[in-house]
């Protein structure tokens, strides 16, 4: 077990150990597994409950009803014995691999406490967003600020590859003094580490789930639009169309992108980042609404959102990695969009073994 699954282990069971104390559940005790059983067992037996430990370093909503499934057969109860019940222990999640815990009935307890478990007469249900969370989180010299996230996006995007400093500076397109400061807070935080002079992710999941807990999509320029169209690679063609005119820099983004490279059903808006603002041109077939409109312009922070993506059949797409992040700050079924995206593009697991 890595350092940083021992913190997460040694986190979750004295949260555990508090919560079945405040809740009346005294005698329960921690015991060591047996080979193979779990990473830590929890006895409560005033419940006849034995509550089995798995440490993971993230959780998402695709993962959940696999976990359920891979242990349904070992947590069956056999006549006169405990109840056997499955606690996962995790960093942080969202609130959809909550509710989709919730849905399946799997038990999972956060270093922060959000969370949910169930058995017998105990009940523990609890969820603070992230976005709380994000002004603490977040500061001066981040790697995650918009510049310095560059580097972050360049590693991700080419997982599993290993980069030299020179390497990052020339396709991030930032002075090499920048990139060995963020280079060093990666080392120090163990997102990275040095392997043969060359930098390689450590835990790419780790990195993506942090980088979203403090990605800031308020502070992207936002307009919105109105354009006609029959379905929906139509109106892609047609908004393409527009920015070529006008020699406008576009990248598509969140569900028009995600639509091009993991589609979940049929968006109804196009989004996308440009790299000046179009409001003032003549547009033909874009109009400025108030409010809602079936097309989202952003003008970024920085440009490096339209770093590592790749082109389409129906345009320019940002990289998988910042379709993800922008999904996750979108309304409605946006956060589903972004979890499929995930599973089908954003699997690191599958991407080393594809090496």
């Amino acid at each position: 077990m890595q350092r940083y699954e021992e913190t997460i282990l040694e986190s979750g069971i004295k949260r555990l150990g508090d919560m079945l104390d405040r809740s009346g559940f005294h005698g329960h005790h921690l015991r060591s597994p047996r080979s193979g059983e779990s990473d830590g067992v929890f006895e409560v037996p005033c419940e006849g409950v034995t509550l089995y430990l798995e440490v993971r370093d993230s959780l998402h909503p695709y993962q959940v009803k696999q976990i359920v499934e891979r242990n349904s057969q070992r947590l069956q109860r056999e006549d006169g014995t405990n109840q056997k019940v499955l606690v996962v222990l995790v960093r942080d999640l969202t609130r959809s691999t909550l509710d989709q815990c919730i849905e399946s009935g799997l038990c999972v307890l956060t270093e922060g406490g959000n969370g949910y478990i169930r058995f017998t007469r105990f009940l523990y249900h609890r969820f603070v967003p992230a976005k709380s969370r994000r002004k603490s989180s977040s500061g001066p010299g981040s790697i995650f600020s918009a510049k310095a996230s560059r580097i972050v996006r360049a590693m991700l995007a080419r997982y599993p590859d290993p980069w030299s400093q020179s390497a990052l500076v020339g396709e991030a397109d930032i002075s090499r003094g920048y990139v060995s400061s963020v280079v060093k807070k990666m080392l120090d935080a163990d997102y990275v580490r040095r392997d043969n002079g060359r930098l390689r992710v450590v835990d790419p999941d780790r990195l993506l789930d942090d980088w979203a807990a403090r990605y800031r999509f308020d502070r992207h320029n936002r307009s919105r639009f109105a354009i006609s169209m029959g379905e929906y690679g139509q109106g892609l063609r047609k908004f393409q169309q527009e920015m070529r005119r006008h020699d406008i820099r576009c990248a598509l983004t969140a569900w028009s992108a995600a639509y091009l490279r993991a589609s979940y059903g049929s968006p109804d808006s196009i989004v996308a980042y440009v790299d000046r603002p179009v409001f003032s041109l003549n547009l033909r077939s874009l109009h400025e609404v108030e409010g809602k409109g079936n097309v989202l312009v952003l003008v970024p922070q920085d440009e490096g959102v339209f770093q590592f993506g790749q082109e389409t059949d129906l345009g320019y797409v940002v990289s998988d990695v910042q379709c993800y992040l922008d999904l996750l700050n979108l309304p409605g079924r946006a956060s589903e969009q972004a979890e499929v995206l995930r599973e089908k593009r954003l699997d690191f697991k599958e991407m080393i073994d594809a090496k």
